[in-house]
């Protein structure tokens, strides 16, 4: 069946709207669920650690790549994939190092957002490739809030654990989706090394890239990190951890 404009716009939206429902329905748990494994900080850590890690190594081969081949849907289902291994791996983890691992498949599955965004901005004229990202941002928070409504209800019923459930079950409707994107190639000659590595050591782009590592080093030492250990010595109930997420990510929707 053959899709319109909108209508694949609709579905793409709805694609990343998943995807960032599975990658983040857990985080508010996930440094409280490693705990109950062992309580080695500098381990738990290392997990929390792990998504970024793996996106330091992956993001940037990724987009060279799918630049070179022009080919960025094998990439977007290959992350959607990872992304349900993860999180079914989440649920069946019975100690902290398995947790690492599968944090960093869910980091390598994060990894192909630029990819993602590349793809649905190239669904627009060059003039609306601004609105285009503003909108599939919009989608990405979206996403993380209804993961985080979600999540407060399912964990008080049935634990912490059941979110790695949830998730899985978003990362398979973003999987499904992503078979029907349709392949948007782009005529340009993808960067050199050279100039990749020029483009690295603009001023513009080292100032923006420390703000970005300082907002990154906030939101996931924090909100995604050890806020909610803190939140639970302070009196609150595990259910109720989901609402630093969602206050945190509301403001940005």
């Amino acid at each position: 069946m053959k899709l319109s404009q909108n209508a694949r716009i609709v579905l793409y939206g709805t694609m990343t709207l998943f995807f960032w429902f599975a990658l983040y329905a857990f985080v508010p748990y996930l440094s409280t669920y490693a705990y109950s494994m062992t309580s080695n900080t500098a381990l738990i850590g290392m997990m929390l650690g792990a998504y970024g890690w793996a996106q330091i190594l992956f993001r940037v081969p990724i987009g060279v790549i799918s630049d070179r081949h022009n080919n960025r849907r094998f990439f977007i289902r290959t992350g959607c994939a990872l992304l349900l291994v993860s999180t079914l791996g989440f649920y069946f983890s019975n100690n902290v190092y398995w947790l690492i691992l599968f944090r960093a498949v869910s980091g390598i599955s994060a990894a192909v957002w630029v990819v993602m965004s590349v793809l649905f901005g190239g669904y627009f004229a060059p003039e609306y490739r601004v609105k285009a990202l503003t909108i599939l941002n919009a989608c990405n928070l979206f996403g993380q809030m209804i993961a985080s409504l979600i999540a407060i209800q399912v964990t008080a019923k049935y634990g912490i654990s059941s979110t790695f459930l949830i998730a899985a079950a978003g990362g398979l409707i973003a999987l499904l989706i992503s078979f029907t994107l349709k392949e948007k190639k782009f005529d340009r000659k993808p960067l050199s090394l050279k100039n990749l590595l020029a483009v690295g050591r603009s001023k513009w782009v080292l100032m923006i890239s420390a703000m970005c590592i300082l907002s990154q080093l906030m939101f996931f030492a924090t909100t995604s990190g050890f806020t909610p250990q803190l939140a639970l010595a302070l009196g609150s109930a595990p259910s109720t951890l989901g609402w630093i997420q969602l206050l945190s990510t509301a403001g940005g929707a």
